[in-house]
């Protein structure tokens, strides 16, 4: 039995291409939870209740919590908002607007609030801070490692020639990277390329047509 060794990165030590591979796959990592919690939540600390969003159509609904009178809504803004937001000089005005007025701009302001929260989170440096938090590793590529995605099996024919399974999300019109590797040594081959390998490998020979190259994602 022979241990194969691949090479794993973080997403600092990658290469440029590679790192612009993963921040295509992980681009909305941080919007894939309920990300609009926390403003959600500022809203209901004054008194209002967000019923719902849409960023598309630019539309948010508002309402007053019930049981909560719209000139405390106006106090708590102003005790606990900055006077640079714009729910506070929403709120400096509140005694010359109506009800509807008021419910009307303060929608707008947290529909403000959502969209940029949003783009922040979708931000690239945001999104490379997210990776190095979550501790991720990848190959070489710039695919995503992770031991439960991958299993080192043995060819029938051969002692020497091992294949280690590609990732469940690699994209399969791509040649892999670090997948097939002989003697700890990882390297990237295509299906014709393998087979070449295979059939020469130390002088042996090989019988391909037992090995499953579609179970192992080799090109």
């Amino acid at each position: 039995m022979k241990t194969i060794q691949i090479n794993i990165y973080k997403f600092d030590e990658l290469t440029e291409i590679a790192q612009k591979k993963v921040l295509n796959v992980f681009h909305d990592i941080n919007v894939t939870w309920d990300w609009w919690q926390s403003v959600y939540e500022d809203a209901a600390c004054i008194g209002l209740k967000i019923e719902a969003f849409d960023l598309n159509q630019n539309t948010l609904r508002l309402r007053l919590i019930h049981g909560v009178d719209f000139h405390i809504v106006q106090k708590r803004i102003l005790d606990n908002h900055g006077k640079n937001c714009d729910t506070y000089k929403i709120a400096e005005n509140m005694s010359k607007l109506s009800y509807e007025e008021s419910i009307s701009k303060l929608s707008q302001a947290y529909l403000d609030m959502l969209k940029k929260h949003y783009e922040y989170l979708l931000n690239e440096e945001t999104v490379k801070d997210t990776i190095r938090a979550n501790d991720y590793h990848f190959l070489l590529s710039g695919q995503l490692f992770s031991v439960n995605d991958f299993e080192t099996v043995k060819d029938t024919d051969t002692s020497d020639f091992f294949v280690v399974e590609s990732p469940k999300r690699a994209n399969p019109n791509q040649i892999f990277e670090n997948l097939l590797s002989y003697n700890g040594k990882p390297c990237a081959y295509t299906r014709g390329e393998a087979i070449k390998k295979a059939k020469t490998f130390e002088g042996k020979a090989v019988k391909i047509k037992d090995f499953d190259f579609k179970k192992y994602h080799v090109l």
